[in-house]
């Protein structure tokens, strides 16, 4: 029978961390914790729940992951982030997958759930989407690369499957936490896309705040949950602006060096 490595990356991630450790007791036969430099206590905590600790300086996401799977010891991998929760009937499926030695995919979706600060449980109505977490790591691989948020497993290898029950997704404890927490990606995607030579025109500038807004609020459906769901729709909708004009800030800045 194949083993299963549980992954999970973090940086002070003491709030959080332990409804994810939680939510994935006894489904593992490994756990890791990749950390970036916690300062408050978040490698005690992990360490308390039998994880085998490993720092990583970070470097994006799909680094960190990257980095994640290299010191895997089992064949299968599910990847979480520390603000992210199985719940009891997506645990179950993950169980039963194991018993039978993973089925005949090569990989597995699951699907995502908003959950706002302070809630157990998240609607149906906040679906974010079905993502890879659970993969066989000979069949599938995250490509290691400095600053991309891409950290998706590509697979190479099979098909596959998706997952009954949902990830419980709390993405932000504060309007101020998730304002930071965009702030270091869009610097980080902007380095990527600049180092990778892409770039936008202008006219993306003016309109992708309004488009984004109306995606939160109408398709994202942000706007069934009042003033809260119209703020969280005004921070997404200006992550994706600064992502784009730091990318063209930096790619001018750029042109102008070697000029």
């Amino acid at each position: 029978m194949s083993g299963l490595s549980i992954c999970i990356i973090a940086c002070n991630e003491a709030v959080r961390l332990p409804k994810t450790l939680a939510a994935i007791d006894g489904l593992g036969d490994e756990l890791l914790l990749i950390d970036s430099g916690s300062t408050d206590g978040t490698q005690k905590i992990a360490e308390d729940a039998g994880a085998r600790v490993i720092h990583s300086d970070w470097f994006g996401h799909a680094w960190q992951k990257a980095v994640a799977t290299e010191h895997c010891q089992d064949d299968w991998v599910l990847m979480l982030d520390a603000d992210e929760a199985l719940s009891p009937e997506l645990f179950q499926a993950i169980k039963r997958l194991k018993q039978s030695n993973f089925g005949r995919h090569s990989a597995y979706r699951m699907q995502w759930r908003l959950a706002f600060p302070h809630e157990a449980r998240a609607g149906r109505l906040r679906n974010q989407g079905k993502l890879i977490r659970l993969w066989d790591r000979h069949h599938a691989f995250i490509e290691k690369q400095v600053d991309s948020n891409d950290d998706r497993p590509k697979v190479v290898l099979g098909s596959v499957g998706l997952l009954p029950g949902y990830v419980l997704h709390t993405t932000l404890i504060s309007l101020s936490h998730i304002e930071g927490k965009y702030h270091q990606l869009t610097d980080e995607q902007a380095r990527h896309n600049v180092a990778r030579g892409k770039t936008y025109p202008l006219w993306r500038l003016y309109l992708e705040w309004p488009i984004k807004m109306v995606k939160y609020l109408f398709l994202r459906k942000h706007i069934l949950y009042g003033w809260y769901g119209w703020a969280l729709s005004a921070v997404a909708a200006h992550r994706n602006f600064m992502k784009i004009a730091k990318t063209i800030e930096l790619t001018k800045t750029k042109q102008r060096s070697k000029a």
